[in-house]
């Protein structure tokens, strides 16, 4: 079993952002819908999530995007865990994350959210999905420059309920829906951050 208990949460911290590692999902894990009928999501749906998001590769907060068409952040680094690793949160309190955990590195630039996050008000993060056809109709209307507002036709269901569903943003949240899907606990050395880097399957953006 691997120890990701010095992976970084704040890697660096500016005035201008701030960079964050945390859990999307993670397989065979309830959620907070679940006694609403929402699944427990497979390794493999999870890892086909996080290949598609990357066409999107958007960040906002509160899966608000669809409303306000705002963007708090960038996409750093996504990666799917090839063996089960233990994680600590800010609190310091270990998690053991299963093979198939899907994490993701963001650089979050609003000040506000940066704020939020130092403060403790916010405290992970969580997937907007939507059927495949509501996103390439969102993806036209990015192209098209359509007021934000005319994005919010477009409605965030529980994945159980979506035909074909698709990752579009993730949203750093005040309460993530999947209980363990919160900011990681970190120390700011880089050999120990290559260790993590090491599991990643995906292709990386620049800071």
């Amino acid at each position: 079993m691997g120890s990701l208990d010095t992976i970084i949460n704040m890697i660096e911290v500016t005035r201008d952002y701030i960079i964050v590692i945390l859990s999307i999902f993670i397989p065979d894990t309830r959620d907070c819908e679940y006694d609403q009928g929402e699944k427990p999501l497979t390794a493999e749906q999870i890892r086909k999530f996080a290949e598609e998001y990357l066409d999107w590769k958007i960040v906002d907060l509160e899966h608000e995007f669809l409303y306000n068409g705002q963007v708090i952040g960038t996409l750093l680094e996504s990666h799917i865990t090839t063996r089960p690793q233990i994680v600590k949160f800010i609190d310091g309190t270990p998690r053991e994350y299963p093979t198939g955990t899907w994490f993701v590195t963001l650089k979050i630039t609003d000040p506000d959210v940066i704020q939020g996050i130092k403060d403790g008000h916010y405290t992970g993060g969580s997937a907007t999905t939507i059927e495949r056809k509501d996103a390439e109709k969102l993806r036209k209307l990015l192209h098209s420059h359509v007021p934000a507002s005319t994005k919010s036709q477009i409605k965030r269901i529980k994945i159980s309920d979506i035909k074909d569903p698709v990752v579009i943003t993730i949203s750093i949240v005040h309460s993530p829906c999947v209980p363990l899907a919160k900011f990681c606990s970190l120390k700011n050395n880089n050999k120990k951050v290559s260790t993590m880097t090491k599991e990643l399957t995906f292709r990386r953006g620049n800071i």
